[in-house]
C-alpha cells in the first residue's frame, strides 16, 4: 500500500522536513547579515522565524536519530525541549507580525499568559506528572497551532498595512502563500498530534489521520515546511530589491556630489593615504593646467611642491593625526608659476574607520585677493548708497524712481509724509495710484518726456486717506551710460500749506484794499453828497415850474442820474462803515426764505432749489447776513441766460454754518476769479453794475468772523460757499 511505502520512507520525509526549515534560517540569518536597515518593520523580527526554522529543523534531525537509534529517555528530553522552543519562537514571531501590522495592539498579556502555561507543563513534566507525548501535544495545541495561526494572519495583514510600499513590487501572492501555508501547518503540526487518552487528542492524531486519509501527517508537515521556506524565501528578496534600488540612490547621490565637485570654484582634489590622485575636478585644471588624464595615479607632493617642506609634513601629520589641517602652502603649476594657495585637507574614513583618501580644497590666494578687493569696492559701493539713501530720506522733498512701466522701484521716507504710503507698500504698485488726473499724465506729462526726458508743473496727488492736494512735480528720464533710458526720477513737494499761504496773503491783500478804499471812499462820498443833493434839488424845483415836455425830459434824466450817483454814494457809505454788526440769534434758513421772498419778481423762469439742514441758531447781524444773501443771488440772476437753476444748501461742517449757493450761469473766468471781490470791479457792461456788491458781501462776511470762497467753471456755472461760526 501506499501509505507502507510512506511510513517506511519516513526518514526521508524527516530530512526533507528539518532540511527545509534550517534552510529557512540559514537564509534568513545570512539576509539580516548583510542588510542592516529597512524602511519594512518586519526585519526586526525575523530573526524570531529564523530561530523558529532552525530549532525546529533540529527537531526534525532528532526525530530521524530516533528512527535509526530508537527512543532513549535522553533524546525525547532533547527533542521535547527543541520541538517547544521552536513552537515559542513560532508564537513571538507570529504575536509580533501581527502586532506591527494592526492598529490595534495584541495585549502583551497574551504571550505572557503562554510562556507561563509553556513554563507550567514544562514543569509538570520534570516532576514526573506529565509525559513526553503528552507534553508534546499540549505544545502543539498551545504554542504551535497559536504560534501558526497568528503568523498567518500576521503575514496577510502586514502585506495589506505597508501596501504603499510594496508598489511595483511583485510580492503579493507570496505573503498569501506563507499566510496558506502557515495556516496549513497550524493545522498539521498544531492539531494532528500524538494518540491521547483525552479529547481532542483521542480523536484526531497521526493514527486516526493515517487511517483517514493513507498518508502520514508529515508528508503535509514537510510540503508546509517547503512552501513555508519557499514564499519566505521570495519575501526576502525585497531587501535585496530595496539595497539595490539604495545603491541606485547613492550612486546617483555620489554622481551628483562629483558633479557639484565639478563645478566648484575651487580646486578639488582626492588623493589616497599614498598621496596618489583619484580625482581632480575642472578647477584644479584650470588652476594648475594639467588634465585629469595627466594626474590620476601621479604622486601629489611630488607633482605639486618643489621640496618637501617642513610644512607639508606638518600637514601630512596632522591630518592623518586629527583628522583635518588648513594653511597657505607654496605649489608649482604646470607652466612653473608659483601658486600661493590656501589649503584645507579632510581625512575620509572608510566604515571601518580605517583611513581611506585625503579630501583637499585649494583655493588661488590670487583670486582670492581680488575677490576681497570685489568685496571692499563693493563694500564702499553699498556705504555710499546707504549714506545716500540716508540723505533722500531726510531731504526736505518727496523722490522717488519708478520703471519705464511706471511701477514704484523707491521712495524716500518724505514720500510717507506726502502720500501717506510707507515706502515698502508703495514699492511694485503702479505710480498712478498717487495721480488724480491720469487722463493729464498720459496727455502731457509723458510726451513731454519722450520728447524733452523732463516736465515740471502742478498735479493732483492722492492721499492714502482719499484727499486730494496740490503737488510741484519735477520728474526726469534716467539713463545709462549708452543713453538708453532706464527709469523715471521724480522729486515732489506738497503745496498744500503754499497754496494756504498764498490764499491768506491774497484775503490779507484784500482786506487791506477794503480798509483802504473804505477810508477813501467815507471822505469822497461826504464831499460828493452835498453837490448831489443840490442837483437833485433844483431839478425838482425846475420840473415844477417848467411845463415844456423836451425840457422836462431832460430834467428827469438829470435827476435820474443824481439819484443812481447819490445811490453809488449811499453804497460807498456801507462800505466804508467801520461799526461792528448787532448780532443776535438768527436762524439762518429763516433769512434766506425772507431774502428769497425779496428778490423773487426778478427770478423769472429760474429755478430755485432749497435744501435746508436743520441748523442752530447763531449770532448774527440778520441785516447784513441778509443783504448778503440778496448780493449772491443778485449776481447769480445776472450770470444765468437760459433754462437757469439756483441750489441754496446749508449744512453744519465741522462747527460751522455753511451756505452753498450754486448757479448754472455763464461762469467766471481763471483770470477774474481772484478779482471778483476787489470794489468797483465788474464784468458787466457799464451802468449796469458798480462793483461793490460782492466787496461789501465780503467785508460783512470778515466782519462775522467767516469766510466766503468761490469757484466756478465758464459755461459750467458758479458755487459761492459762506461759511459763519457757530
Amino acid at each position: 500500500m501506499l501509505s507502507n511505502i510512506f511510513i517506511r520512507n519516513l526518514d526521508v520525509v524527516y530530512l526533507i522536513y528539518g532540511l527545509a526549515f534550517i534552510i529557512l534560517g540559514v537564509v534568513i540569518f545570512l539576509q539580516l547579515r548583510v542588510t542592516e536597515r529597512s524602511e519594512f518593520r518586519m526585519l526586526g523580527i525575523l530573526w524570531l522565524i529564523a530561530v523558529f526554522g532552525l530549532t525546529h529543523g533540529i527537531h526534525e534531525f532528532i526525530d530521524l536519530l530516533i528512527i535509526y537509534r530508537g527512543q532513549s529517555d535522553y533524546l525525547m528530553i532533547i527533542n521535547t525541549s527543541f520541538l517547544l522552543l521552536s513552537f515559542l519562537f513560532l508564537f513571538l514571531f507570529g504575536y509580533h507580525l501581527l502586532n506591527i501590522s494592526i492598529r490595534k495592539k495584541v495585549s502583551v498579556l497574551f504571550p505572557v499568559i503562554f510562556l507561563i502555561s509553556s513554563f507550567f507543563l514544562i514543569t509538570l513534566v520534570e516532576k514526573g506528572i506529565l509525559t513526553h507525548d503528552r507534553l508534546e501535544i499540549y505544545g502543539r495545541y498551545i504554542l504551535g497551532f497559536t504560534g501558526a495561526v497568528l503568523s498567518s494572519f500576521g503575514f496577510y495583514k502586514y502585506y495589506q498595512s505597508e501596501a504603499d510600499k510594496f508598489k511595483g513590487i511583485k510580492i503579493k501572492n507570496y505573503f498569501i502563500y506563507a499566510s496558506i501555508f502557515f495556516l496549513s501547518y497550524g493545522i498539521f503540526g498544531g492539531l494532528i498530534v500524538p494518540v491521547g487518552s483525552f479529547f481532542p487528542a483521542s480523536v484526531m492524531n497521526y493514527h486516526s489521520f493515517l487511517l483517514l486519509f493513507g498518508v502520514p501527517v508529515q508528508i503535509f508537515r514537510a510540503i508546509c515546511a517547503l512552501g513555508i521556506s519557499w514564499s519566505i524565501w521570495h519575501i526576502l528578496n525585497v531587501f535585496n530589491i530595496e539595497e539595490i534600488a539604495e545603491r541606485k540612490r547613492a550612486g546617483k547621490k555620489i554622481r551628483d556630489q562629483a558633479s557639484l565637485l565639478e563645478k566648484a570654484s575651487d580646486a578639488i582634489i582626492v588623493c589616497d593615504i599614498e598621496h596618489r590622485i583619484i580625482f581632480w575636478n575642472k578647477s584644479a585644471v584650470r588652476m594648475y593646467g594639467y588634465s585629469k588624464d595627466e594626474v590620476v595615479g601621479s604622486n601629489a607632493i611630488e607633482l605639486l611642491f618643489r621640496d618637501n617642506s617642513q610644512l607639508l609634513t606638518e600637514a601630512v601629520k596632522r591630518v592623518i593625526e586629527e583628522g583635518e589641517w588648513k594653511g597657505d602652502m607654496h605649489q608649482i603649476a604646470k607652466d612653473g608659476r608659483e601658486l600661493i594657495v590656501e589649503s584645507r585637507w579632510t581625512l575620509v574614513r572608510s566604515s571601518d574607520g580605517k583611513p581611506k583618501s585625503i579630501l583637499v580644497f585649494n583655493t588661488d590666494l590670487t583670486e582670492k585677493n581680488v575677490l576681497l578687493r570685489d568685496i571692499e569696492e563693493r563694500k564702499k559701493v553699498e556705504h555710499t548708497l546707504k549714506m545716500f539713501a540716508m540723505a533722500l530720506d531726510e531731504a526736505p522733498d518727496g523722490f522717488q524712481i519708478v520703471d519705464l512701466e511706471g511701477h514704484i522701484v523707491y521712495s524716500n521716507k518724505k514720500v510717507e509724509k506726502i502720500f501717506g504710503y510707507p515706502p515698502e507698500e508703495l514699492k511694485g504698485k503702479h505710480v498712478n495710484i498717487l495721480n488724480k488726473d491720469h487722463e493729464f499724465a498720459e496727455k502731457i506729462i509723458i510726451p513731454a518726456l519722450k520728447k524733452t526726458g523732463r516736465w515740471i508743473g502742478e498735479v493732483k496727488g492722492i492721499h492714502k486717506n482719499g484727499r486730494t492736494f496740490p503737488v510741484l512735480l519735477n520728474t526726469s528720464v534716467f539713463r545709462d551710460d549708452s543713453g538708453k533710458p532706464r527709469a523715471l526720477v521724480g522729486i515732489i513737494r506738497d503745496l498744500t500749506e503754499q497754496k494756504e499761504i498764498e490764499q491768506l496773503e491774497k484775503q490779507l491783500l484784500q482786506a487791506d484794499k477794503l480798509v483802504t478804499i473804505g477810508q477813501l471812499a467815507s471822505g469822497v462820498a461826504h464831499e460828493i453828497n452835498n453837490p448831489l443833493g443840490n442837483i437833485s434839488l433844483y431839478a425838482q424845483m425846475l420840473l415844477n415850474k417848467i411845463e415844456d415836455e423836451s425840457a422836462r425830459n431832460k430834467l428827469n434824466i438829470i435827476n435820474d442820474e443824481t439819484n443812481r450817483a447819490a445811490s453809488i454814494v449811499k453804497g460807498l457809505l456801507d462800505f466804508a462803515r467801520q461799526s461792528e454788526p448787532k448780532m443776535t440769534p438768527t436762524d439762518i434758513n429763516v433769512e434766506i426764505i425772507k431774502a428769497l421772498d425779496l428778490i423773487r419778481h426778478q427770478m423769472k423762469d429760474i429755478k430755485v432749489t432749497t435744501i435746508f439742514q436743520t441748523l442752530p441758531m447763531i449770532n448774527c447781524d440778520p441785516g447784513q447776513i441778509s443783504q448778503v444773501i440778496i448780493n449772491m443771488l443778485t449776481n447769480s440772476i445776472q450770470a444765468i441766460t437760459e433754462n437757469g437753476e439756483i441750489t441754496i444748501e446749508t449744512k453744519m461742517e465741522n462747527d460751522n454754518v455753511e451756505i452753498l449757493i450754486t448757479d448754472n450761469g455763464c461762469g467766471i473766468s481763471e483770470e477774474n476769479l481772484n478779482r471778483i471781490f476787489d470794489p468797483f470791479f465788474t464784468t458787466k457792461k457799464p451802468g449796469e453794475g458798480t462793483g461793490l456788491g460782492l466787496s461789501i458781501s465780503y467785508g460783512i462776511i470778515k466782519r462775522h468772523n467767516g469766510s466766503i470762497n468761490v469757484k466756478s467753471q465758464v459755461g459750467k456755472g458758479t458755487t459761492f460757499t459762506i461759511k459763519l461760526p457757530k
